[in-house]
């Protein structure tokens, strides 16, 4: 087209129909424009059918929902300064510091599960998801002196342990350390 205009005005055409030649040219332009978008829609469109129809490495195996408990183990260690400062926890005595303790909680957690097939025919395992704690379960530390201000501190147990991947009949465990600086009064 553009050659076209070029000959037609060389040639001495009127203006008119060099106006039309424009026109035509105009349209042609938008018209490869709306082509290349075209194409790229259906790339696209094939890139994402082909991924999306990809082999799952399982077959569908559906979710289940399921309620139990777990155990968790909590090594706690106490430091303060200065030392030899007494201890309590839920208002027990553990001793002075520095000391060191396991805090153990039987929890209850909900979430889904599904059993898995390993693709080789070995056993299957188990993969959990949307899991989490039924409950807190808080901690009460409280460190005291003489001739200082006593330190309370509430632990909340659930805070130190992932709940996103919990099994049933599970022990998990974590170790903790608490240091504390004692004011004197």
């Amino acid at each position: 087209i553009y050659l076209i205009i070029k000959i037609s005005r060389k040639i001495g055409l009127s203006a008119e129909t060099c106006g039309y030649m424009q026109l035509l040219r105009t349209i042609y332009k938008r018209d490869s424009m709306n082509r290349r978008c075209i194409y790229f829609a259906v790339i696209m469109l094939v890139l994402t059918a082909a991924g999306c129809t990809a082999p799952d490495e399982y077959k569908w195996i559906p979710w289940y929902e399921f309620r139990g408990h777990c155990y968790l183990k909590l090594h706690i260690s106490v430091e303060s300064l200065p030392d030899e400062a007494e201890v309590f926890i839920d208002g027990v005595s553990k001793g002075t510091t520095p000391c060191s303790f396991v805090y153990e909680s039987t929890r209850y957690i909900k979430g889904e599960k599904r059993k898995l097939p390993m693709p080789d025919g070995g056993s299957s395992f188990f993969e959990t998801r949307e899991t989490g704690f039924l409950g807190e379960t808080e901690i009460e530390i409280k460190i005291t002196k003489q001739g200082f201000k006593p330190v309370n501190k509430t632990l909340i147990l659930e805070d130190y342990f992932l709940s996103d991947s919990l099994d049933h009949k599970k022990i998990y465990e974590k170790s903790l350390k608490l240091s504390y600086t004692l004011k004197k009064q």
